[in-house]
């Protein structure tokens, strides 16, 4: 379903700052499968999750899913790919503090045809799943560490996105909240979701997951 095929990424290409973030990687990621993306901090598994989503483009190699290339795709096509394909799950939640619970959810629904009823109804469903609900109306600034996880993985997975890319998703979760999230993976891994995780944080390794690559300065290697 995802393919990388010998990717590079160099930030500041050609200038004195170059930095290699990633160097001839060659991923393969069947449907279906949870992949564990392992490694340090700054080893360019974030890079690596934003090649697949095209939020960035590689400085060589070329990005496919389902035999597509994505890695080309004008800006406008990419948010389309992304809005139709990608569910998001970002370290830092990525969530607008001024708004709602609800209203953040309802974010990638705003450019769909769907109508309001039914986008709110989604959202409502959404986040009774997430056990958020009971927040809907309160403003995301007032929300702790777990339930912005909640609002941020609502919000991902809202479009009922076939891929999951989750960036470092336990960073900001104590030790209970993190096992829930594992177990949200392994469900959602059930359900038939293709998953890719970066993470460095062992737990991970305790889920039936598919395969582990280990990412080292900018290299993959298969376990």
């Amino acid at each position: 379903m995802i393919e990388l095929k010998n990717v590079s990424k160099i930030y500041n290409y050609g200038t004195p700052k170059a930095v290699v973030a990633l160097e001839d990687v060659n991923l393969y990621i069947g449907k279906g499968e949870l992949v564990l993306l392992m490694g340090p901090s700054g080893s360019g598994k974030s890079t690596l999750l934003s090649l697949i989503a095209a939020l960035t483009r590689p400085t060589k190699g070329i990005v496919k899913v389902e035999n597509k290339i994505v890695s080309k795709l004008p800006d406008h096509f990419a948010a389309l790919y992304r809005r139709e394909w990608i569910g998001f799950i970002f370290q830092r939640f990525n969530l607008i503090e001024e708004l709602s619970v609800l209203e953040n959810v309802l974010l990638p629904l705003v450019p769909t045809p769907l109508s309001i009823a039914r986008s709110e109804e989604r959202g409502w469903e959404i986040m009774e799943r997430f056990a958020i609900e009971h927040k809907a109306h309160t403003q995301v600034s007032k929300l702790s560490g777990g339930e912005r996880q909640r609002v941020a993985i609502a919000r991902s997975l809202v479009l009922d996105p076939p891929i999951i890319l989750a960036d470092e998703p336990t960073a900001n979760l104590d030790s209970t909240l993190a096992q829930q999230f594992l177990l949200l993976l392994e469900k959602l891994h059930e359900q038939g979701k293709t998953i890719v995780v970066a993470t460095h944080d062992p737990r991970f390794e305790s889920l039936h997951v598919d395969r582990i690559a280990k990412v080292e300065e900018g290299h993959v290697f298969y376990t």
